[in-house]
């Protein structure tokens, strides 16, 4: 349901799924990384690259982050690349 709420650009109902998602199970890093695009877009990177990271530092047999996402939202948070 995220996902179909972030592609109707319903970013606030997306977040909410996905933090829901995210309580079910914290280290989903999909999870993780579909709430930070969708903090993206509602203005909050800071928020945003935390979720990256989050998401970064999980189980390496996930999918990664983009990396051009991850840096472009460290970019517009003032942080470093990490």
């Amino acid at each position: 349901m995220g996902d179909v709420c972030f592609y109707a650009r319903r970013y606030d109902r997306a977040i909410s799924y996905y933090r829901k998602c995210l309580e079910m199970d914290p280290t989903f890093g999909p999870g993780h990384t579909d709430l930070a695009r969708a903090l993206e877009h509602i203005g909050q990177p800071e928020e945003a690259v935390d979720e990256f990271l989050k998401a970064a530092g999980l189980d390496r047999g996930q999918p990664r982050p983009p990396r051009a996402s991850r840096f472009s939202t460290c970019g517009l948070a003032g942080r470093a690349r990490r």
